[in-house]
Formats: structure tokens, C-alpha cells, sequence
């Protein structure tokens, strides 16, 4: 009786811990939204996203029609998802291509628990902006260009998209 007992409770937990190890996270989907707007001395951006406080973004710029990045700034979210930046050093009067994106690399390892170091927890959607970089690592990315906004004399507004 005492072996039936014994051999019982060890199957239940063999059972217990091999579920344990098939039950996969749930994909995350990341919403991130920015716009962004220049003026002859400064630009500046702000937005909202679906990520926890503490989480990390990255603004890249480069000039339009060169890969080399000019500018690379770490964005922290604040309360709500909420996160803003501004900055006075960059020349207004260039064309850039600005992304910004979130790497699930770059993130805390309590980030990194929900959404994957390799970001294999995060959900595609419907202008999500999911994209595999260089490394491998899903990442969530949004572009822009001032490309079509230069020239104007008093600055302008532009918008953050997914990629094509």
C-alpha cells in the first residue's frame, strides 16, 4: 500500500513538472505610436506604447541615401507607456531617416521575461512593425523621413510608420 502511495505521488509530480515545461508564454503585441516635430533649432517627438515603464527605445538618424547612423539615443517609457524626447544639436536644414525601435535585446531581464530575449514572445499584427534585424531578434520598428519636409522655413510635423 505504502509503494502504490509512493509510486502515485511521484507520477504527479512527474506529470506536473512536464506540463510545466509545455506551457509556452503568450505572444505579447506591441503597440507603439510617435510623431514628432522640427522647428529651425530643434526637434522633437513624443508618443505612447503598449510596453512597460522602464522599457527602452531607440531614435536612430541618419541622412537620407547613407546608412551610416549620425545619431543613436536610448528613449526610456515612463508611466502608461508614455515616452518624449528633444534635442537641439542636429542640423535642421538635412534630410534624415529617423527609426525608432524596440529591441527586445536592449531590455531589462524582467523585460526580457515577457517579451523574449529574441523578442519570440511578441505578436505580429496589423501595422505592428515586427521585423527580424540583422541579428536574428524580433524587434519593433517604425520609420519616418524629413526627407519631403526640409525647406519649409518654419519646420514641420512628421509621423512614425511601420516598414513596407
Amino acid at each position: 500500500m505504502k509503494k502504490d502511495v509512493a509510486l502515485f505521488i511521484v507520477l504527479i509530480t512527474l506529470i506536473t513538472a512536464l506540463m510545466g515545461c509545455a506551457i509556452k508564454k503568450p505572444p505579447q503585441k506591441i503597440e507603439l505610436n510617435a510623431n514628432g516635430q522640427y522647428t529651425k533649432t530643434s526637434f522633437s517627438l513624443g508618443g505612447n506604447a503598449s510596453l512597460p515603464k522602464g522599457s527602452i527605445l531607440e531614435l536612430q538618424f541618419s541622412e537620407i541615401g547613407k546608412s551610416e547612423l549620425i545619431y543613436d539615443k536610448k528613449i526610456q517609457v515612463e508611466e502608461k507607456g508614455i515616452f518624449s524626447w528633444s534635442d537641439t544639436n542636429l542640423d535642421t536644414s538635412k534630410d534624415y531617416s529617423i527609426d525608432l525601435v524596440f529591441n527586445p535585446r536592449k531590455q531589462s531581464e524582467e523585460i526580457q521575461k515577457k517579451y523574449g530575449k529574441n523578442g519570440e514572445y511578441i505578436k505580429d499584427g496589423d501595422f505592428s512593425g515586427l521585423i527580424k534585424n540583422k541579428d536574428g531578434v524580433q524587434v519593433v520598428k517604425k520609420s519616418t523621413s524629413t526627407e519631403k519636409l526640409v525647406g519649409v522655413k518654419k519646420g514641420g510635423i512628421f509621423y512614425f510608420q511601420s516598414p513596407k
